[in-house]
């Protein structure tokens, strides 16, 4: 079984103050967010992937690979997926609560 994450912990709050890194420049900070970003939403797809049918992946790969909204994507996880802002915010509270652990040892 999992260990649950207390989302609240580890979603408010300074990162950089969080992992001890106070002097970056905000270049430095932008770069180093935006890679964070990156390994967040990789995290999430992979745990949408996980929860869809074969059906609802197809529809989101055409939603996905056409000229769909934003919001209709939105949507289509609403309707399929309704508790994906909380996985969402799961995946941000486990990533950084690793960043966190990392870089306090």
């Amino acid at each position: 079984m999992a260990t649950k994450i207390p989302l609240g912990k580890y979603l408010g709050g300074d990162l950089f103050a969080d992992v001890g890194i106070t002097h970056v420049t905000p270049e430095e900070r932008a770069e180093f967010m935006a890679k964070i970003a990156e390994v967040i939403q990789h995290r999430i797809e992979f745990r949408v992937m996980d929860s869809l049918t074969d059906e609802q992946k197809d529809e989101l790969e055409r939603l996905s690979s056409g000229e769909a909204k934003g919001s209709e994507i939105m949507a289509f996880f609403e309707q399929n997926l309704p508790s994906f802002d909380t996985l969402a915010q799961e995946e941000v509270a486990k990533y950084r609560k690793e960043l966190v652990e990392k870089m306090s040892a």
